[in-house]
């Protein structure tokens, strides 16, 4: 059950709207979407089933791994098999009742769930990916402009130094032959 129960301004914080009564639910797991722009939808998903779904709240960044766990309420083994799903397609199943995702890209953005056998399943959690970080990007752009400058510099400060060797040097046997006439 997903339902929306506010608009939330990231820079003020402020919650509009917000009203609502739950009697019976045994999960709660909130998920931001669209954390980037000033409005955004806040969910509630509501389970009491009794697998969960432990999955990042925040959008993972592209290229970092992704780990999610399929969890059995009241049980602390995490030797579960469980079938983890996206967009309602299996992906895989694992005995360990872990999935994990090395290197993340944007077509793992969706919503996922997992289901253990003879035990039910997860409610779906939206998984959000947002591109490279950018300032890893910004930093290795100044670095190489940097680098290069630098060389550039080198380059032009030996020039200079080989064409002032190679004038003065011209110089130094131009005056020894006069002073031998």
């Amino acid at each position: 059950v997903i339902v929306t129960i506010a608009q939330l301004d990231v820079h003020s914080l402020e919650y509009e709207n917000c009203s609502f009564n739950i009697i019976s639910a045994k999960y709660l797991i909130i998920s931001y979407i669209n954390i980037f722009s000033k409005i955004s939808v806040l969910y509630l998903y509501v389970s009491d089933g009794p697998v969960i779904l432990e999955s990042p709240v925040h959008p993972v960044t592209e290229g970092d791994p992704l780990t999610l766990r399929c969890l059995l309420h009241n049980t602390k083994s995490s030797d579960l098999t469980a079938g983890f799903y996206k967009d309602g397609l299996l992906l895989q199943n694992q005995t360990t009742g872990e999935m994990i995702i090395p290197t993340v890209s944007k077509s793992d953005e969706g919503l996922y769930h997992c289901k253990i056998p003879e035990k039910g399943e997860s409610p779906q959690s939206w998984i959000s990916i947002r591109g490279e970080k950018a300032l890893y990007s910004a930093m290795n752009l100044v670095g190489v402009s940097v680098g290069v400058s630098l060389t550039l510099l080198f380059i032009f400060v030996v020039l200079i130094l080989l064409w002032f060797y190679k004038t003065n040097k011209g110089l130094k046997i131009h005056s020894a032959h006069l002073c031998l006439r």
